[in-house]
């Protein structure tokens, strides 16, 4: 039997027009990458310029939003210089990082954590999904409830990891785009066919072996040409990169404001004389055209980014104004899907958005997704947040008497006097995770003078 999560997280579909699938696209990119890339379309294509600051006047509010009142007096500060920020995350670590923030069981999360891990440089299931079953912890997975996890990993960013072969990667994702019922179902003939089959033929040869035409076969071969064969390969190992917050939240009249951040939000639109020019010419100048187009579409997308980015900020903020208040310890447990909702997006873009996007509050700078966080249970039947319990335990340990360090079981009976239900291992786990040693590492620590520093 499938778990009710699962049910309702299988069901999911989205559906994305060519300009969303580019906005898509150029949100899994860093300012810094999103500014090279439009540094490069602005010397390939003449239709395109950037704006000037003096240029661009009154927003009408189009680049804030409001999040909600501002109890407090905190500055919102100038923005700092650029930090260094830490290299991405592998692919193990941002399907793993998704799933931590969805509402799978704890089953369904021990079969997805064995399916991540067999998983090759490209996304691509490196294992034999019989012998996987038979590694769950507990009691074997059937193969309707493996499936079931493996659909939920290909659905997530990047979409179609987790595939057995490149064409259902190439399926799933297939699945994801706008298309024509004819389009798609030529779509899904030709990768029947078998991608060798792709290769060498040509549009007739193709038409005459699904039974299609060719116009239909140029579209579908065309939506095939846009997806990733190799979707884990852009979560490969990279060097460190040096990062400017993407959005600000301050205060502006007793009231949390999110805005996009004016020193890297990027300014591009058509060159009007040009675009003017195009339109008096005749219709032969097909290749001129295409790169008005490009140009238009291009500008349209980005608009489509930073409104994105900002939605998404903004009810980020929204749901966590608590800690803006008050610091972590007054974080909410927040998931993907909870923002998702919010903001009418699928999970995956949300994860899109959230990852390398970063925040400068009156409390530093944070990765968008460092806002999220599991649910733990309180003794009233609520519920809070795993980053808020991290910086209780970081308090409790800061608090501890010189010479008396606390063990795990004893700071597990502490948080449990204040409400929050919490394993002993649990305790161990965050607080290895925060860098903080044992109870006997501590005492040696105090007995040579040390001072014990935990990291966020």
């Amino acid at each position: 039997m499938l778990h009710n999560g699962l049910q309702i997280r299988t069901g999911q579909q989205l559906t994305v027009t060519p300009q969303l699938q580019r906005a898509i696209r150029l949100l899994q990119l860093s300012s810094i990458e999103l500014d090279g890339e439009l540094q490069q379309a602005l010397d390939d294509n003449v239709f395109l310029e950037t704006e000037e600051a003096d240029e661009i006047g009154d927003s009408g509010g189009a680049e804030r939003e409001t999040v909600g009142p501002a109890a407090s007096a905190s500055p919102g500060g100038v923005l700092p210089e650029r930090e260094q920020a830490a290299p991405d995350a592998d692919l193990h670590a941002h399907l793993a990082w998704q799933l931590g923030m969805s509402s799978l069981s704890e089953r369904d999360l021990q079969i997805a954590e064995l399916i991540i891990d067999a998983l090759d440089e490209d996304g691509l299931l490196a294992a034999d999904p019989d012998g996987l079953r038979r590694l769950v912890p507990g009691a074997p997975a059937n193969a309707a409830e493996f499936e079931a996890v493996r659909q939920v990993i290909m659905g997530l960013d990047p979409v179609g990891c987790g595939a057995v072969d490149i064409a259902e990667c190439l399926s799933v994702q297939l699945r994801r785009r706008e298309l024509s019922s004819k389009v798609r179902e030529a779509a899904d003939a030709l990768l029947a066919l078998g991608l060798e089959s792709l290769a060498g033929a040509d549009t007739e040869e193709l038409a005459a072996s699904i039974g299609e035409n060719a116009a239909t076969v140029c579209a579908a071969m065309e939506a095939l040409r846009l997806l990733d064969p190799r979707p884990g390969r852009r979560y490969g190992a990279v060097d460190a990169e040096y990062i400017v917050p993407d959005v600000v939240v301050r205060q502006c009249r007793g009231r949390w404001v999110v805005e996009l951040n004016p020193q890297v939000l990027p300014r591009l639109r058509v060159n009007e004389l040009y675009e003017r020019l195009m339109a008096e010419q005749a219709e032969g100048h097909r290749a001129m055209h295409g790169q008005l187009q490009e140009a238009r579409w291009l500008v349209r997308s980005v608009q489509m980014r930073n409104e994105t980015l900002l939605k998404v900020a903004g009810a980020i903020m929204r749901h966590q104004s608590g800690f803006l208040e008050h610091g972590e310890i007054a974080m909410r447990p927040m998931v993907l899907e909870e923002i998702a909702a919010a903001v009418g997006m699928h999970e995956s873009t949300v994860s899109r958005v959230t990852t390398r996007k970063y925040i400068h509050t009156p409390r530093g700078n944070f990765e968008l997704k460092y806002f999220f966080s599991s649910r733990l249970g309180t003794r009233n039947g609520g519920r809070c947040s795993s980053t808020a319990v991290r910086a209780l335990i970081r308090r409790i340990v800061e608090g501890e008497e010189a010479g008396q360090p606390l063990s795990d079981g004893r700071i597990a009976r502490l948080l449990s006097e204040r409400g929050v239900r919490i394993a002993r291992r649990t305790v161990a786990k965050y607080r290895e995770a925060m860098g903080i040693p044992p109870v006997a590492e501590r005492l040696l620590a105090v007995e040579r003078g040390e001072r014990i520093a935990a990291h966020h």
